[in-house]
């Protein structure tokens, strides 16, 4: 979370590239996940709206870390 809008950091690179303890794409399978509960949890909002959301708000409205 403390990196949610930061590039080129070392953890998105972890999570994307993987580690020892981290599995390889661990990023988009997250991700996957987070829209997912967002789209449960909003379903009045379509795609096309979603690709306007920031970050920040799709995390908050997905109640996916609660």
């Amino acid at each position: 979370k403390p990196e949610l809008n930061k590039r080129n950091s070392e953890m998105n690179d972890k999570m994307m590239i993987g580690t020892d303890e981290i599995p390889v794409c661990s990023g988009y399978t997250i991700g996957f996940s987070i829209i997912e509960s967002f789209k449960m949890n909003n379903p009045q909002i379509n795609d096309t709206e979603l690709i306007d959301i920031k970050a920040e708000q799709i995390l908050s409205l997905s109640k996916y870390d609660e």
